[in-house]
């Protein structure tokens, strides 16, 4: 509930909202919102003025004339709107000025009144949540631009103080249902005492938050079956979260910046583009082209692969996206298929002077590109339908597939070269940073520049930190879920410099991994994938862990001792990050079960009839000592989702989750947990480690040389390990 001392205030600083949007709806001539509002805010007038009697009688006279003035002009849209901007809104925030005076820091958080008296709240490292000025105005005019009549519920990712949801919830006429879902649980408690979130009846507002935040944001993107939900991200902090989501947030919250400020924009160029002569992707043949496509970008990365380009004319697919095609021209090369989406007039150089050599190449296109350069494209044109299209467009229109493709048209060329049945694609000039500073390479639509802006930077493909702008991070991020779409297409990337993108075959250490036998050869990668910081997460150092150790077991490779020591080093540090992200604490309730024997094996097993003799022999001896058996298959040592290794293990998968059951050897039973296949995943080391804290056993016997779960419950439970 919001603390008392507020109320009076809010109520107060409520006045100047209602009076605004009076202001507001006159203006745009909304007859029965602008007289209900005037209404109700000429009650709380009435409130201001008498209090103003008692400490300031000239301003609450001027108060008095000003909304009489407003009143008296009611029948005249413009002069009731101008005597409320002029005449009644100024003196009803200097009115507000001497409730302004709250200022509360925390440390993280810093709580204060904003000029209208509503509180603000700032972060002391990222800034403000929202307005200091008058943040119920600002929620305002932000639900304006995203409310639906339609919805049902609103998906509000970062709730601040509650000023959105309670706008939403009250253009929805108390009708939608608000979701507030907030990953810092001490601001959902703030909104609640200091914020508007109260202001909302208990059943139409439900907060989410929580310690897990993984599980809160698979929440916000969760539909309700037969309802709409309107989502929104209104704060998050992405800077400083690391997590499974942070780079889809970041991409939604850029889409939906973008969508606002280019919808407009994109409507008028679908109008255009769809009066043009056209076809649709459906008539493009498909036989036309070659399964090995080359999809080649403006990138700096273009000037190395000038040959393989030249090369490729009559034996690949060659893709131009629009700021290549000048460099096609000026190098007498011509392309099978050119690509466009940019919605911007900062295409028209790129088609300017080319047309001619455009008469040739099929173009395919977003309608809702630039109008000036498709119309100016002499080759025959496809449409083909992105989601941002059929939002501009109306589904009802639409025509074949949506495409779920990002920002750049890069995506959009290299989604053309999977529809069209690429079996491989090589992929020229996607840098998405800018190596050595370099913006794009020599002869393409775009001048040749230097980055100085240090916007971010990422990793390389040959393992350096270079500069990237925030939007080609973005787009780093959509094309690597989009080759993760599409497993069974090779990907290579041939830039040399740029930026390394997920799930793209590009010379890193380890995707290429060598099938010697060398011993130092193994020592070597081991070594690396202990010093490894910037680019691989600790669940991937250990799927590839394990790559080496099988295939140096495969292949008969036998270790001395500094290797040894390298593989016991490399290990500890993956041990090390595992228990920073898992996190878990034994329960106190835990005590000691005597009697009772867990044995981890690590050994893949297509079911639990297959567990290997050899466990099963150590569980029958520790049975027949009168011990009670828990058998746990951490199939760590050879599951996983498929990294990109040539020539590794194939991994096999499985959609279980996890299963307790029982196994058998003669005419005994013992206990059997079986973790599931696939990466290894922290929430079923979380519910494994829930499953069994309540009873601690007195032994614990290791059927493997190395097992992070099974390390992990022996320092937690105090047990040490046989290991057999």
């Amino acid at each position: 509930m919001l603390e008392d001392f507020l109320t009076d205030i809010y109520e107060k600083a409520m006045t100047l909202e209602l009076i605004k949007e009076a202001s507001y709806y006159s203006s745009i001539r909304h007859i029965y919102n602008r007289k209900d509002l005037w209404n109700e805010a000429t009650a709380y007038i009435e409130k201001i003025l008498y209090d103003l009697k008692e400490s300031d009688i000239k301003k609450a006279a001027e108060l008095l004339d000003g909304a009489q003035k407003a009143q008296a002009s009611f029948s005249n849209w413009h002069t009731f709107s101008a005597a409320i901007d002029t005449e009644v809104v100024p003196k009803v925030t200097e009115y507000l000025k001497k409730f302004t005076g709250i200022e509360v820091d925390d440390g993280k958080w810093t709580l204060e009144s904003s000029q209208t008296g509503f509180l603000t709240i700032k972060n002391n490292k990222l800034g403000y949540l929202h307005s200091p000025s008058d943040p119920m105005w600002e929620s305002f005019l932000y639900a304006e631009s995203i409310f639906d009549l339609d919805a049902d519920n609103y998906y509000i990712l970062g709730g601040g103080l509650g000023y959105l949801a309670y706008q939403l919830w009250r253009m929805s006429e108390g009708e939608a249902d608000i979701y507030v879902f907030e990953v810092d649980k001490e601001l959902s408690e703030y909104a609640e005492l200091y914020g508007v979130l109260s202001f909302i009846p208990e059943d139409k507002i439900h907060v989410i938050t929580g310690d897990d935040t993984d599980s809160i944001l698979e929440q916000y993107q969760k539909n309700r079956p037969g309802e709409k939900t309107v989502r929104t991200i209104y704060h998050w902090d992405y800077a400083n979260y690391k997590g499974t989501y942070a780079d889809y947030f970041k991409v939604q919250i850029s889409n939906e910046v973008t969508g606002r400020a280019c919808e407009v924009r994109w409507r008028k160029n679908y109008n255009s583009n769809m009066r043009l002569d056209h076809k649709f992707l459906s008539d493009l043949n498909k036989n036309a082209f070659k399964d090995e496509w080359v999809v080649v970008g403006a990138g700096p990365s273009l000037n190395d692969n000038v040959d393989f380009i030249k090369e490729s004319v009559g034996k690949r697919t060659i893709c131009a996206i629009n700021a290549s095609l000048k460099w096609f021209s000026r190098n007498d090369v011509l392309p099978d298929v050119c690509t466009v989406c940019d919605p911007l007039d900062s295409l028209i150089p790129h088609i300017e002077g080319v047309e001619g050599f455009s008469k040739d190449i099929p173009l395919v296109a977003d309608p809702i590109a630039n109008r000036a350069f498709v119309e100016m494209y002499k080759g025959p044109r496809y449409y083909v339908f992105s989601t941002v299209t059929a939002m501009t467009a109306g589904v009802d229109k639409v025509v074949g597939d949506m495409w779920e493709i990002g920002g750049t048209v890069t995506s959009m060329a290299i989604e053309l070269a999977y529809r069209m049945g690429a079996k491989k694609i090589h992929v020229i000039g996607a840098d998405l940073a800018y190596p050595d500073a370099v913006t794009y390479a020599d002869g393409v639509g775009h001048d040749v520049g230097k980055w100085n802006v240090n916007e971010e930077t990422v990793v390389s493909v040959d393992d350096k930190m270079i500069p990237t702008s925030i939007k080609f991070y973005e787009y780093k991020t959509m094309i690597e879920e989009q080759i993760a779409a599409y497993r069974n297409v090779e990907v290579i990337n041939r830039s040399l410099h740029g930026a390394y993108i997920n799930g793209t075959f590009c010379g890193q250490w380890w995707e290429n991994l060598s099938v010697d036998s060398d011993v130092n050869a193994y020592s070597k990668l081991f070594e690396k994938l202990k010093q490894d910081s910037n680019l691989l997460n600790w669940r991937k150092k250990y799927y590839i862990f394990w790559q080496l150790i099988a295939r140096m077991e495969s292949l008969g490779v036998s270790s001395d001792p500094d290797t040894e020591t390298i593989i016991d080093d490399a290990y500890k540090a993956i041990y090390e990050s595992f228990k920073s992200e898992l996190s878990w604490e034994m329960p106190s309730a835990g005590i000691k079960s005597k009697g009772q024997t867990y044995i981890f094996t690590d050994e893949y097993a297509d079911d639990k009839d297959t567990v290997s003799k050899r466990v099963l022999n150590i569980a029958k001896a520790e049975s027949d000592k009168n011990q009670k058996i828990l058998i746990v298959n951490t199939a760590e040592k050879l599951g996983g989702e498929k990294v990109p290794l040539h020539d590794c293990i194939e991994a096999r998968k499985n959609k279980k989750t996890e299963s307790v059951d029982t196994v058998f050897l003669g005419n005994r039973s013992f206990t059997y947990f079986q973790f599931p296949e696939g990466m290894p995943d922290i929430k079923y080391y979380r519910a494994f480690l829930d499953s069994i804290s309540e009873s601690i056993p007195d032994k614990m016997i290791l059927a493997s040389k190395f097992s992070l779960i099974a390390d992990y419950c022996s320092e937690k439970m105090g047990v040490s390990f046989e290991k057999v």
